[in-house]
C-alpha cells in the first residue's frame, strides 16, 4: 500500500513537470509567432512602401 502511494506521487511528479514543460513550450511558441507575425507585417508594410 505503502509503495502504491509512493508509485502514484512519483507519477503524479513526472505528469506535473512534463505539463510545466508542456505550458512553457506554448509560451515560446507564442512569442516566436508574435516575432514572425512583427516581421511578416514589416515584410509587407517594405513592400507596399516600394510600389
Amino acid at each position: 500500500m505503502e509503495q502504491e502511494k509512493k508509485e502514484i506521487v512519483s507519477s503524479l511528479d513526472i505528469m506535473n513537470n512534463m505539463f510545466d514543460k508542456m505550458m512553457n513550450d506554448i509560451d515560446e511558441l507564442k512569442r516566436i509567432s508574435e516575432e514572425i507575425e512583427k516581421l511578416t507585417k514589416k515584410e509587407v508594410e517594405n513592400v507596399l512602401e516600394e510600389k
